[in-house]
């Protein structure tokens, strides 16, 4: 697999995970927005303090997961982020060894 092979298959993993993650990430919002709906259902529309409170414990895992999604992802770009720059640095001293390889030719 050449350099440039490696860095777009880097990238496509990366799709991949990102695609994963998002998907994790929704199914747990569904989750989220299931539960509430059945405690909801068992908890008479006159009581609203009640409600609220099943609203707000929803609203904080959401916001629990969206805070899980964003450090899922800024550790999978930085961890990517760090093998393409691998790749960048491998074709940069090839492109050097290249250069010595034609000057010492002439």
């Amino acid at each position: 697999m050449t350099l440039d092979e490696k860095y777009q298959q880097i990238i496509d993993d990366q799709r991949v995970n990102l695609l994963k993650l998002q998907e994790g990430f929704n199914k747990k919002c569904d989750e989220i927005k299931e539960s509430a709906i059945t405690k909801l259902k068992d908890i008479p529309e006159g009581n609203k303090e009640a409600r609220e409170n099943v609203l707000k414990e929803q609203k904080e895992e959401l916001n629990k997961s969206l805070s899980e999604l964003k450090q899922n992802v800024d550790q999978s770009t930085r961890e990517t982020m760090k093998k393409l720059e691998g790749i960048v640095h491998e074709k940069e001293l090839k492109v050097l060894e290249d250069l010595e390889n034609q000057m010492q030719s002439l």
